[in-house]
């Protein structure tokens, strides 16, 4: 049985319970045709394999967090916080709501309490990182007074497991959210909402940096009392206005700090951009100021060629997920198919899960070449890595492999001639 402890060892990498590994054993014995003793024997080689993994983890957790430290970080987990009526645990452990500024402002709230404890600098790297995820699941799914009543150095592991998981899916959660605002406010410019939308965008702390149509005919604002280099007179026009920018930038600013605080959305923000707002202090305000960071974007765009190839680079990456998508499933929704809300979601969602195991196929493939490749000795650059997306789809396969066992069923499928010879006619 010395095989079956080596390989119950190896499922208890990923394993938090014992009932996992006996399913395990249970399943290598029989596939070795092994006679499966009882139960209670099975659930003590389980546990001793859990032990051996948990000590190996215990050791790894106290050299990358001292006991003190620990006890810190768990007397204020379970610390009431001084905004609601919740513990820090049960903060944390509140999934994220909806991909809007306050739910952003809360994530990343989030994250700069858990590098507050040093999160980001434990090195648990001797634990893998499915163990990581298993102890995480299980202060997730019990109440926080359960988790303080078991014994204190599986509470330690538990609870350093649970902060690391939640910094690492937290900051991918914020940048979701992120570039959900930055592609927010990308298609309101696209919809002629362009120097408003590069207005309040640069108040919310980013550039906002489009592809422009008709590049050649574009021209530079500048406001009337900027004196112009001979040479542009020809693509510039002084139509900025500095006395507006000044007079309505109060109200400007309001308008971004709802937007951050999620009182309002920054689409309905820009729908107040239109042709209808022609009159309105605030839209002469956002335009005019839209005005002059388009001329600096036109100005870095033309002028540095690293920065027009980045552009480049991310909106073609863009548009190869949409490639993929319609590569995906590229026919049209039947009419009784997608007309309540809930059809509308299924169909929507089932086309992101397609496209994103696309995604996360390749990029674990190419994970896997670049790693054999550095274990070879060949030199990879981040620059190259850059460069690279996931969304190629040449080597997918959609539509899957049809095999059909024809061979079995072939006297039946296929009509033989009979095999008759004519008799000679006698005379």
């Amino acid at each position: 049985m010395i095989q079956l402890a080596d390989a119950l060892r190896v499922h208890a990498q990923e394993a938090t319970h014992p009932d996992e590994l006996v399913r395990s054993a249970c399943q290598w014995l029989y596939t070795r045709r092994i006679v499966i003793p009882g139960p209670r024997r099975l659930k003590d080689w389980a546990r001793d394999a859990l032990a051996v993994i948990e000590a190996s983890v215990l050791a790894h957790v106290s050299a990358a967090v001292p006991v003190a430290r620990a006890r810190e970080l768990s007397a204020l987990a379970y610390c009431i916080r001084s905004e609601t009526d919740s513990t820090h645990l049960e903060w944390l452990k509140t999934p994220p709501r909806r991909h809007g500024p306050a739910s952003l402002a809360e994530t990343l709230g989030k994250v700069r309490f858990l590098k507050a404890l040093g999160a980001d600098t434990w090195d648990l790297s001797g634990v893998t990182l499915a163990k990581q995820q298993a102890y995480a699941r299980q202060v997730q799914a019990r109440c926080p007074a359960r988790t303080r009543e078991i014994k204190p150095s599986r509470q330690m592991i538990e609870l350093v497991c649970f902060l690391r998981i939640t910094l690492l899916e937290l900051t991918d959660v914020a940048l979701l959210q992120s570039s959900r605002r930055s592609q927010q406010l990308f298609r309101e410019a696209t919809h002629g909402y362009t120097n408003p939308a590069m207005a309040i965008a640069k108040l919310l702390g980013f550039d906002l940096c489009p592809r422009l149509r008709d590049l050649a005919e574009r021209k530079l604002h500048l406001p009337r009392v900027f004196r112009i280099p001979e040479g542009l007179e020809a693509v510039t026009v002084r139509s900025v206005s500095l006395g507006a920018i000044e007079r309505g930038w109060d109200e400007l600013l309001r308008l971004a700090a709802s937007i951050r605080s999620g009182r309002v959305s920054a689409t309905l923000a820009l729908q107040r951009f239109g042709s209808a707002a022609q009159g309105d202090p605030l839209h002469r305000v956002a335009e005019h100021l839209g005005r002059l960071l388009r001329t600096v974007f036109l100005c870095d765009y033309i002028a540095i060629e690293d920065f027009r190839r980045e552009i480049h680079t991310l909106l073609n990456r863009g548009e190869s997920v949409h490639q993929l998508q319609r590569a995906v499933y590229s026919g049209k929704v039947a009419p009784e198919r997608g007309r309540r809300r809930d059809e509308m979601l299924a169909i929507s969602g089932s086309h992101a899960l397609l496209t994103n195991i696309v995604l996360a196929w390749n990029t674990s493939r190419m994970h896997e070449v670049v790693e054999r490749l550095k274990r070879q000795g060949t030199r990879i650059e981040d620059d190259w890595l850059r460069r690279i997306g996931p969304a190629h789809f040449s080597h997918i396969n959609f539509r899957g492999t049809m095999k059909f066992n024809v061979e079995k069923y072939a006297d039946t499928l296929v009509q033989r001639r009979p095999n008759t010879r004519h008799a000679p006619s006698s005379r």
